[in-house]
């Protein structure tokens, strides 16, 4: 084989590499159109008993992660265990007179008691620095006593769960929490039902968790006052978030894939 040759069987090769994999793309399309089809035909007889407009402001945020680190994941309990262990180690040193020691240990020791004394401080200065030119959040959730549908906002179809997806669920005096598991719990904002109301919903929890797996918690969580405040976005500066379906996406891929194939074809019959 000679160089000339050499150089355009490569050449080939690299042009085949760079081949957009339209049809591998447009199967992965159809085959979110036919989960989109799935979802709508199981969702098209639904019909909510409860349903809430949850926003993820500074509140609704604020609340959730105070709950999930002080009431549910308990961070409090190994603080207090490491504390009281400091606190001993202190007391030794003191008999022993070793006061360079009880010193480093009294010091352990308040540190430890400020972090957990000012969790919710820091939990309010993250959520100002995150909320910082940005937008608030939302999500619908939506339930009867078979289903429950999740729409977050700028989603095309909800996600969709059954109850026996629902491992507990917690109530406190704003909200309620669906834990799935460990990850973030659904969110209801007791105050933002837009259907149904909260006996109905408590009918409906408690029917799904007789037992055990549903807590109440009716003192308030949060002791500091929320002052934060959230900008105002002007009309003029808001950015619209277009969602394209999965057969309008599944055409503009096509579109593309078509234009670089070619593309690839002309500068192939350039180099030629």
């Amino acid at each position: 084989m000679s160089e000339k040759d050499k150089v355009t069987k490569k050449q080939e090769e690299e042009l085949k590499k760079e081949e957009p994999k339209g049809e591998e793309q447009l199967t992965s399309a159809e085959e979110r159109i036919k989960e989109e089809e799935q979802v709508r035909a199981r969702v098209s007889e639904f019909v909510p008993l409860v349903k809430s407009d949850t926003q993820f402001d500074f509140k609704t945020l604020k609340y959730a992660n105070l709950y999930l680190s002080v009431y549910k994941r308990k961070s409090w309990i190994l603080s207090l265990v490491v504390a009281i262990a400091a606190l001993g180690m202190a007391i030794y040193s003191a008999i022993a007179s070793q006061w360079v020691f009880f010193v480093i240990f009294l010091l352990f020791v308040a540190v430890i008691v400020y972090q957990a004394l000012t969790v919710e401080k820091k939990i309010d200065q993250e959520l100002v620095k995150y909320f910082k030119n940005r937008e608030v959040g939302g999500q619908e959730v939506a339930l009867n006593k078979e289903l429950i549908l999740v729409e977050n906002k700028n989603s095309t179809i909800p996600f969709v769960y059954e109850w026996s997806d629902i491992k507990s669920v917690d109530e406190i005096t704003e909200y309620v929490y669906l834990f799935l598991g460990a990850q973030a719990p659904i969110i209801i904002d007791k105050n933002r039902l837009v259907v149904g109301d909260l006996k109905a919903l408590q009918e409906i929890v408690k029917e799904k968790f007789p037992e055990k797996g549903y807590k109440v918690i009716e003192k308030e969580i949060a002791k500091r006052k929320i002052e934060f405040e959230h900008e105002v976005v002007e009309e003029d500066d808001k950015i619209e978030i277009v969602k394209l379906s999965a057969e309008e996406e599944a055409k503009v891929k096509a579109e593309q894939d078509k234009k670089a194939a070619e593309k690839i074809e002309e500068e192939k019959g350039k180099k030629e």
